[in-house]
């Protein structure tokens, strides 16, 4: 983004579109039963194992030695014989637990989003220790019977296997680069990949070498894949369905990505199951900046969790963000340093564009308004060909008040203050019963979209609004809702409900 904002290209894929539809709802219960079918589709990689070791060791099985040769092997000495002997099985391990990792890598990615270098060097030690392990288990339950002093080594083996284990699997979490998490591929794809690798285990001689030249070229093109896309004339916004809580998508022309808040009161486990397979779901591998509008936990609790998965270029506060006492705000204030992110300040009367997409700070001041948190909100009114998104956290009280004294024309689409709360569109100094609000009065949406937890009353939100003749969506009811905003219009799309509705019409 201009001025402040970071300006870097945003790398995308296209290759998970087929599996992203579920992905792309936000709907956390359908992303849940998902991923419990995902565990039945991981079992695959077990049931391959047998045929990828039966492979390898006939890719990797030593040619047969000449007459000089044998000679010289059997006038080695008998320590040198068996040293020899364990280097080639150890090689021959590390070589299989490669072949094993390399061709279950794309199933894991596409249920798991996640690719793992570092398991190709961990695997055989793990194997190792966990078969001690199990060994050694097996004998001390036989032996427990007989009394501490015979039980106590099995004890102490099994132990010291299993901690040998946790601490290679906390070295290889901390490794550099030893997992990384990507946007799965398509199933097309992967069912191509699968089949040239089924050629080349039971292929022979010169059609051998063609299957694993073909896995190159197919492998090659699927990373071409990833490759960003050109600009398009389109911003989308996504308004993630997380419960009480707020995460919502911006999707710039330029292929830039942004987030406006990213929590729930469900906790940061919502990243995991919703916000993160969306994003991976639209090919997003970086996220250009993230908007927190202020320092409630709902708002941002989820932003740990999610710098684990992605790169971020800039996290944008309010003036009051790191003021507030708070366990969760010094967490993210040291994830933020730890990794280096740059971290800003705006305040109201700031603005900025990215590509062809402005923003304008509504909210807060420098200073104050006095009151909670929520009075000092990051409101922010984006712009794109003509048409308007209003973003207005958890505003309410005085910064409604001071908000709403400057009168802007009409928006398009506003997400509803305080995940639609009737005190968060009550009339200037009164109690929430009046119609139709504050709120309501001063943006006159067309639609306005609730982010809140199913069960919670929306009555009064249909009332207020609707009596200015906006729509409301909520997200227990519509799921995910998906603005598109282009020179002809805007249309609204509800992932749960399917519905589409052309909010305006371009000029």
């Amino acid at each position: 983004m201009t001025g402040d904002a970071s300006n870097r290209d945003n790398p995308r894929s296209s290759s998970s579109a087929i599996s992203g539809l579920g992905k792309a709802s936000g709907d956390s219960e359908l992303l849940e039963n998902r991923a419990s079918a995902g565990g039945c589709h991981l079992s695959y990689p077990s049931a391959k194992i047998i045929v990828l070791i039966w492979g390898g060791l006939r890719w990797l099985k030593p040619r047969e030695l000449t007459p000089v040769e044998q000679l010289i092997e059997e006038t080695r000495p008998i320590p040198e014989k068996i040293l020899r002997a364990l280097l080639r099985s150890l090689w021959q391990l590390f070589a299989i637990s490669a072949i094993i990792s390399v061709v279950n890598a794309p199933l894991v990615l596409a249920w798991q989003n996640v690719a793992s270098p570092i398991a190709i060097l961990l695997g055989p030690p793990l194997i190792v220790l966990t078969s001690i392990a199990l060994v050694s288990g097996f004998l001390l339950l036989i032996a427990s019977p007989l009394g501490t002093v015979v039980a106590w080594p099995f004890a102490r083996v099994t132990e010291w296997s299993l901690m040998a284990c946790e601490w290679l699997v906390h070295l290889g979490d901390r490794t550099p680069l030893g997992h990384v998490y990507a946007p799965a591929p398509s199933m097309w794809w992967l069912i191509g990949f699968y089949l040239l690798v089924a050629g080349l285990v039971f292929a022979e001689g010169k059609s051998a070498k063609n299957c694993l030249i073909a896995i190159v070229v197919w492998t090659s093109f699927g990373l071409a894949l990833g490759l960003p896309p050109r600009s398009t004339d389109e911003a989308r916004i996504t308004f993630l369905a997380i419960g009480h809580g707020c995460c919502v998508v911006i999707e710039t022309p330029d292929g830039r990505v942004l987030l406006y808040d990213t929590g729930t009161t469900t906790g940061p486990d919502a990243v995991r199951r919703v916000v993160a397979p969306y994003l991976w779901s639209r090919g997003i591998s970086r996220i250009d900046e993230i908007f927190l509008s202020h320092a409630d936990l709902d708002h941002f609790n989820g932003l740990p969790e999610l710098l684990r998965r992605f790169p971020v270029g800039q996290v944008t506060i309010t003036p009051t963000f790191s003021d507030k006492q708070s366990p969760g705000v010094e967490t993210a204030l040291a994830v933020l340093e730890k990794q280096s992110i740059p971290c800003r300040i705006v305040t109201a009367g700031d603005r900025f564009s990215a590509g062809n997409v402005s923003f304008d700070v509504l909210h807060p001041p420098a200073t104050g308004p006095a009151g909670n948190e929520n009075t000092r909100s990051l409101v922010l009114l984006m712009r794109h060909e003509g048409h308007t998104v209003l973003l207005t956290g958890d505003l309410e009280g005085e910064g409604q008040r001071l908000t709403t004294g400057r009168p802007i024309a009409p928006v398009d689409v506003m997400l509803a203050p305080h995940h639609g709360a009737k005190n968060a569109n009550a009339p200037r100094g009164i109690s929430a019963k009046a119609e139709p609000g504050v709120m309501a009065s001063w943006a006159r949406a067309k639609l306005v979209v609730s982010s809140q937890r199913i069960g919670s009353p929306t009555d009064h939100l249909h009332a207020s609004y609707g009596a200015v003749g906006a729509t409301v969506w909520d997200t227990p009811t519509a799921g995910a809702v998906t603005i598109r905003s282009h020179a002809t219009g805007v249309i609204a799309e509800a992932f749960r409900t399917g519905e589409v509705w052309v909010v305006t019409r371009g000029k």
